[in-house]
Parts: C-alpha cells; structure tokens; sequence
C-alpha cells in the first residue's frame, strides 16, 4: 500500500521518501505496542478493567471528533 506514495514521491523528487520511512517505523512501532498492551488488557479477563478501558477509547474518539 505505501509503495505507491513512496514511488510518487521518488518520480517527482519530493524528497519525502526519508521521513515516510521514519513515518512507517514509528507507525509500525506504535501498533505492535499498543497490540502487546491491549492483548495484556484483555488476557487479564476482568470485567471492570475491559470497561474501563473501552470507555476511555471511547472518551478519546469522542474528544477527537468533537
């Protein structure tokens, strides 16, 4: 998928292609973190803590559109 924007990038000599490359590691970074923390989360099976966690994604997504 980011091929295209990265050969865009290089045909018409933007000079992007070093900070999209920074831009997918931390993007790449981010993910697998967050993936490790939500599997912890979750693997720890408590009702309270799930909900508590879903509300505040919730309360996050809310702020960000509003």
């Amino acid at each position: 998928m980011l091929l295209v924007p990265l050969a865009i990038s290089y045909l018409l000599n933007l000079d992007l292609i070093k900070s999209t490359f920074k831009s997918i590691s931390r993007m790449t970074l981010q993910l697998a973190f967050i993936g490790i923390f939500l599997t912890f989360i979750f693997d720890l099976n408590s009702t309270l803590l799930n909900l508590l966690w879903i509300l505040l994604m919730l309360v996050v997504a809310s702020h960000i559109l509003s």
